[in-house]
């Protein structure tokens, strides 16, 4: 028996086989590796061919997948993603069901959904804890967890942000407001997406976008977001994560100085660096099957 955890990102792809579907010890079986294109076509094709490669070596008993963008779970739909245009709308999750073996459950979820339970299951100073977790990468992703107990032990919950998507534009002026895919304006997926980087500060993202832009756009925009967040859930940590911000360790700090400015003092919460490596994100893909237990 085998599982597959899988996350479909702007930068790449990660797909696992694994003999267990426990993200704690999964126990890896294979890893394969594909980067994304823009087009949707050939990213599912290149996924549906591994998922038949991982089929033959085992059988696959089910399958957890955590996207990139505003993810719509009750539908397993992509609603939106600033860097992921091609596959907006399309059928994304019936794709990779076909691929796989019929009756076996099938799960899907956001990205920062699946990272935040990660980290809720790695870290044992998160145990019980409620948290937020911001994830700064290609795109900016949220997540919120939250604790019950379960026959005397913790079990992490997620509270998906889906539907309440961080609008900013009640919160900051921008001179030049951004169109969200979601019709409306200064939403933190658009404006955290590659393109809604370079869009925003006019670059052309055929270039590679210069990092201080995050510092910048993160310190100035989205810190005031996070602290209506923080203020209104009463978090005592934030886990802070993500390519961009453990390439860029001072970003954190800009954060955190940023934060300390808008947020009453004493309440400026812990900032806890996340589980989740880019060599092991399929395994977060697991979490989707492990929600609730």
């Amino acid at each position: 028996m085998a599982y597959v955890g899988g996350d479909l990102g702007a930068t790449g792809m990660e797909l696992g086989l694994f003999e267990r579907d426990d993200p704690r010890n999964p126990g890896l079986i294979k890893a394969v590796s594909i980067p994304t294109t823009r087009s949707f076509d050939p990213d599912i094709g290149a996924v549906q061919r591994t998922l038949a490669e991982f089929a033959e070596i085992a059988p696959i008993q089910g399958a957890g997948f955590d996207v990139a963008g505003r993810f719509n779970t009750a539908r397993s739909q992509l609603l939106f993603a600033g860097n992921l245009k091609g596959w907006t709308r399309r059928p994304l999750a019936h794709s990779i069901r076909m691929a796989l073996p019929i009756g076996i459950p099938v799960e899907f979820g956001n990205d920062a959904e699946a990272l935040a339970l990660y980290d809720a299951m790695m870290n044992p100073a998160l145990e019980g804890k409620d948290f937020f977790a911001w994830y700064v990468g290609s795109g900016i992703g949220t997540g919120r967890i939250t604790w019950i107990k379960v026959a005397g032990r913790w079990v992490p919950i997620s509270l998906p942000m889906e539907g309440q998507h961080m609008e900013h534009s009640a919160l900051v002026e921008f001179p030049n407001p951004i169109q969200c895919g979601c019709g409306k304006f200064n939403c933190t997926e658009r404006l955290g997406s590659g393109d809604g980087v370079a869009e925003r500060f006019g670059v052309d993202h055929a270039r590679k976008v210069p990092l201080w832009f995050y510092q910048t756009h993160v310190a100035q925009a989205h810190a005031r977001g996070m602290s209506w967040v923080l203020m209104d859930h009463m978090v005592d940590y934030v886990v802070f994560a993500g390519t961009v911000a453990v390439k860029e360790p001072y970003l954190g700090d800009c954060v955190r100085a940023r934060l300390a400015e808008l947020m009453p003092e004493g309440t400026v919460p812990q900032f806890v660096e996340g589980a989740c490596k880019k060599a092991d994100s399929a395994v977060a893909g697991l979490t989707m099957l492990n929600r609730g237990r």
